[in-house]
C-alpha cells in the first residue's frame, strides 16, 4: 500500500501524527558535564535540528535538559522508558545511528535501558557536520529510511560495493543494511525519482558510483530539509486538525491490513538492527 509521498517510511514504525517525542541524554555520560562547551554545543545543535523538522511536521520534539534529577536523563539500568530517543555518545568512532520510529519504545527491539540513538564521540568532540548528522538521525526517529535504499531506485546496483567495503571495512552484511534496496512491501510512501538533496541520503564521493557524478543516485544532502523532504513530512505528520484525522484513519487502515504482521515486523526490525551493529559507522564525509 502506497500513498503518494517522497520519502520512504515504514507504516508500522511511524509515530502518531501529532506525537510529542522526548529526547534524553545518558546520565553517566553527562553527569558533571552539562555546562561544558561541547555539551552546550550538542544541545544547541539538537535544538536547531528539531526545529528544522518541526517547521514542516505536526510533531513536537522535546529535549529534556539534564540536571541532577535522575528523571531528566536515562540510564542503562532503567526498566521504564524515560524518553522516545535515548542518546549515547559511546561506540565505535564515527558510529551514527538511530532506531527507526516507534522501534525505540518497542521492548522487543529496544529495552528502556538501551540507547536508541548513537552519536559516538560527539559529547567530547562534536564533528563539523554535526547538524547534518543530527537532522538525518531525527529523520530515522520519525520513521524515514535512507533515500538511497528506496525500493524503486536500485541504488545498490549503482554503488561499488567492493570499494565501499574495502574503504570502510564494512562486512557484506553491514553494506546490505546501509545500502541495499528495501523490500517494497514494508514501505508506506515512495516516489518514483530519487531526491539528491534529501537529508535522508548519504553524501558519497562520486568515485563510489559506477557512473560517477552522472549516477542518478549521486547525492549532495545538506543540513536542511529539501523541498521534497518538507512536502513529504508534512503529509505523513500533518499540522492541521483535518489532516491529522485523515492521517490517523489512513495509518489505521494500513496497519489493520497487515494483521498478524506484528511479530514479523518486530523480527524484521531486530534482525535489521543486528545487521546494523555499527550502522552508519562511516567517515564524516560520507553522511
Amino acid at each position: 500500500m502506497y500513498a503518494h509521498c517522497d520519502l520512504c517510511i515504514r507504516e508500522y514504525g511511524s509515530m502518531e501524527p501529532d506525537a510529542t517525542i522526548a529526547i534524553a541524554f545518558n546520565r553517566d555520560e553527562v553527569n558533571g558535564k552539562t555546562q561544558t562547551p561541547s555539551m552546550t554545543q550538542v544541545r544547541a545543535v539538537f535544538q536547531t535540528a528539531c526545529e528544522e523538522w518541526m517547521k514542516y511536521a505536526g510533531v513536537t520534539f522535546k529535549i529534556i535538559v539534564p540536571t541532577e534529577d535522575p528523571e531528566t536523563t536515562w540510564s542503562t539500568v532503567d526498566t521504564v522508558y524515560k524518553a522516545n530517543v535515548r542518546v549515547t555518545f559511546q561506540g565505535a568512532p564515527n558510529t551514527y545511528t538511530s532506531a527507526l520510529g516507534t522501534q525505540s519504545i518497542d521492548p522487543a527491539v529496544f529495552a528502556p535501558g538501551r540507547p536508541s540513538m548513537v552519536l559516538a564521540g560527539v559529547g567530547d568532540n562534536p564533528p563539523r557536520d554535526l547538524l547534518r548528522i543530527v537532522v538525518h538521525e531525527l529523520g530515522h526517529v520519525l520513521g524515514f529510511e535512507h533515500e538511497h535504499q528506496h525500493p524503486f531506485y536500485l541504488c545498490s546496483a549503482e554503488i561499488d560495493a567492493d570499494m565501499i567495503c574495502r574503504t570502510w571495512g564494512l562486512s557484506p552484511r553491514e553494506f546490505n543494511a546501509n545500502f541495499k534496496a528495501l523490500d517494497p512491501s514494508y514501505s508506506f510512501s515512495c516516489d518514483a525519482a530519487i531526491d539528491a538533496q534529501s537529508v535522508m541520503g548519504y553524501s558519497l564521493d562520486q568515485r563510489f558510483f559506477r557512473s560517477g557524478a552522472q549516477s542518478p543516485c549521486f547525492a549532495t544532502p545538506g543540513d536542511r530539509l529539501s523541498e521534497r523532504d518538507q512536502r513529504c513530512v508534512g503529509k505523513v505528520y500533518p499540522k492541521d486538525k483535518e489532516g491529522r484525522a485523515a492521517r490517523y484513519a489512513e495509518r489505521l487502515v494500513a496497519l489493520e491490513s497487515r494483521q498478524g504482521s506484528a511479530m514479523e515486523a518486530a523480527h524484521f526490525a531486530w534482525t535489521r538492527m543486528s545487521a546494523r551493529k555499527g550502522k552508519e559507522r562511516l567517515p564524516e564525509s560520507v553522511k
